[in-house]
């Protein structure tokens, strides 16, 4: 994923839903952070999709699945995550945006949208 903070503050100034208050550095803040947990959020959709790889010794080649263990572990990294970027976006956003997480690893990792559905943001 090539994600940087500058597409997600350009997409959070697009969207129209930032609070009236808060500063361009404090948005600037915001964006690095969500970009950060965007990054593991990613990352763990991705091995929820393709397993990890690991090296099984009885057929001598690279086998890429998931343990009941890993599942566990990838779950809580995606759920902490949503919590960490859904709480970020809240310090910038406007009262009563939802947030639309998305699990599938080919497409956006949230929409944030007001509550009449005429403004919304995306990140990629």
């Amino acid at each position: 994923m090539d994600m940087n903070a500058k597409d997600v503050e350009l997409q959070l100034w697009r969207s129209g839903l930032l609070n009236s208050n808060v500063g361009p550095q404090h948005i600037q803040q915001v964006a690095s952070d969500v970009t950060k947990h965007a990054r593991k959020h990613d990352k763990a959709r991705l091995q929820a999709c393709n397993g990890i790889e690991r090296y099984d010794h009885d057929l001598k080649r690279v086998m890429a699945y998931l343990t009941e263990e890993d599942q566990a572990k990838i779950d809580q990294t995606i759920e902490q995550a949503e919590q960490a970027i859904e709480q970020a976006l809240k310090d910038v956003l406007q009262r009563g945006v939802v947030y639309d997480f998305r699990r599938d690893p080919r497409g956006a990792i949230l929409r944030f949208v007001n509550k009449q559905n005429t403004k919304d943001g995306w990140i990629y």
